[in-house]
């Protein structure tokens, strides 16, 4: 099963290999950045490479920061997407959310909210990239 593991969708070269969840319900993929934070901009993610038009790519997510991972808070939304249908398909969103409690975050997670291009609640996708200020913390003196 290592081809399906959540390491995978940040080895955006690497097109034998993604990332599969279980079929259930609000399936999710969370980043930890540990002491650091992040303030998001932009993501891209790709769709699966190994399939052919047919690909049971993500059409209805959330992504979500937050920094004590239980209270979440929506960055962005994307509701019966079909910009990733298709073959290793790739696209950038735009982080739509601005009016946050907090814009620096701990953990980002995306998170499936509907059923994907084979209408079952597996969330599949190939890589994932993050963009923005990565804000490391301050050196002790």
């Amino acid at each position: 099963m290592d081809d399906y593991q959540p390491q995978n969708v940040i080895l955006f070269d690497n097109q034998s290999k993604f990332f599969e969840s279980t079929n259930s319900p609000n399936s999710w993929i969370c980043f930890d950045f540990q002491e650091s934070r992040v303030f998001p901009t932009d993501y891209t993610i790709r769709s699966p490479t190994v399939w052919n038009d047919n690909s049971p790519e993500p059409q209805n997510w959330v992504i979500e920061g937050s920094n004590d991972n239980s209270k979440w808070e929506v960055l962005s939304e994307e509701q019966n997407c079909k910009t990733l249908h298709g073959k290793g398909k790739i696209q950038t969103f735009q982080i739509k959310n601005k009016n946050l409690e907090s814009n620096e975050f701990r953990f980002i997670r995306l998170r499936q909210t509907g059923k994907n291009g084979h209408n079952n609640d597996y969330l599949i996708f190939d890589s994932f990239e993050l963009y923005g200020d990565l804000i490391k913390p301050k050196q002790k003196k």
